[in-house]
């Protein structure tokens, strides 16, 4: 199952693979004050998103989506004791960890071991640890073709593979891997090399020459600080360290909250001041005896241009005789044309507070509907 096809693994453990001896899965989840802890031990695979098995892919995302949406759940902490595994899945299981990260502070502890694919799925914590004896790294690619052809010539065998197409028995164990086949799976490896270190570059903010320089070695004790982790440090620290960053994020969160009051109060002044100065407006109309046809086609016009901020200042030009109302539909175009130019970076609310006000007032004191 595992052979002729790359491998995200510590070395010392693909033995485990090839010989169909992994011991059963033993990773499982906790919660404490509000911190959901999810432990990644062992070997990992995709699994199925249908019925995800313990360990793997599948269901470390499933785990980490049910602590983002569990209103309980304050933060999350990804536990590691794993030396990798499959390449297929690990890349976007980590992409979810970090995105998930955007709604809740999702940090990572490497208690044991992270290497090669549990180092992928480690650094998209947005803050890792690593104990004084854990294993760090393992940035590589691994893939491992079994050739059996002098097993089988001990034993008497001799495979005859009836095929169809030149490249369909590549990879056989019962033939030698001739350098069309080998050049094929290197390739391969290379490319998931590439992949591998451009998201640990990503997500650790790395050079790129520093990550290749690692050629795949492993890292221990004050080694993986300040690039590979964050810092030395133990579960039950990081723990404490995540609930103090939360309740200074709320107590942060409850200034904020004053500080939009505070703001609120400032904006409700501000739009009284601003009906103040358009009533002051009306008041100039009915000294200047102003026919309710021309204000209210002014005001209408800036309404439905969606420009009704401009409507005081159009009314104001127009009672000092400075345009006319052509003038004043000329213009609303020349404004509507430069808003259009803006409308994909700021698109107006719809909210029945965006009213204008002044039209409103028109039609009050001239009796309009």
């Amino acid at each position: 199952m595992y052979t002729n096809r790359p491998m995200l693994i510590d070395s010392n453990n693909i033995d485990l693979l090839m010989q169909n001896t992994v011991t059963t899965n033993s990773s499982f989840v906790e919660t404490k004050f509000g911190i959901r802890l999810i432990y990644i031990d062992g070997i990992l695979s995709r699994g199925s998103p249908l019925r995800p098995e313990v360990g793997t892919y599948e269901w470390v995302k499933a785990n980490v989506l049910s602590a983002v949406n569990d209103q309980d759940v304050r933060g999350i902490i990804l536990v590691f004791n794993t030396p990798g595994g499959d390449a297929n899945g690990v890349f976007e299981t980590a992409r979810l960890i970090r995105k998930s990260g955007e709604k809740k502070p999702i940090w990572g502890v490497v208690r044991d071991m992270a290497t090669s694919a549990g180092y992928a799925l480690a650094c998209a914590c947005s803050r890792l640890y690593a104990t004084e004896t854990a294993s760090v790294g393992g940035v590589g690619v691994l893939a491992v073709h079994i050739d059996q052809t002098a097993r089988d010539h001990a034993m008497g065998y001799k495979y005859s593979l009836i095929h169809a197409g030149t490249e369909k028995t590549l990879f056989n164990p019962h033939l030698p891997l001739d350098q069309r086949g080998y050049n094929l799976l290197k390739a391969e490896v290379d490319r998931l090399y590439e992949m591998f270190c451009n998201h640990v570059v990503a997500m650790r903010s790395l050079p790129k020459d520093f990550v290749v320089a690692s050629q795949g070695r492993i890292f221990y004790g004050d080694q993986v600080v300040p690039e590979w982790c964050d810092q030395i440090s133990t579960l039950e620290n990081a723990v404490a360290e995540m609930l103090g960053v939360i309740n200074t994020g709320k107590q942060d969160m409850i200034n904020d909250q004053q500080s939009d009051v505070n703001n609120n109060d400032v904006v409700k002044e501000e739009d009284q001041r601003q009906e103040e100065e358009e009533v002051t407006v009306m008041n100039e109309m009915v000294d200047k005896n102003t026919t309710m046809d021309s204000v209210l086609v002014i005001a209408e016009m800036c309404e439905i241009a969606g420009l009704p901020h401009l409507t005081s200042h159009f009314l104001r030009q127009f009672l000092n005789n400075k345009i006319s109302i052509d003038d004043v539909r000329s213009l609303l175009l020349q404004e509507k044309q430069k808003s259009q130019q803006l409308l994909s970076n700021i698109i107006p609310p719809n909210d029945d507070k965006q009213q204008n006000v002044l039209l409103n007032v028109v039609k009050k004191m001239y009796g309009g509907d």
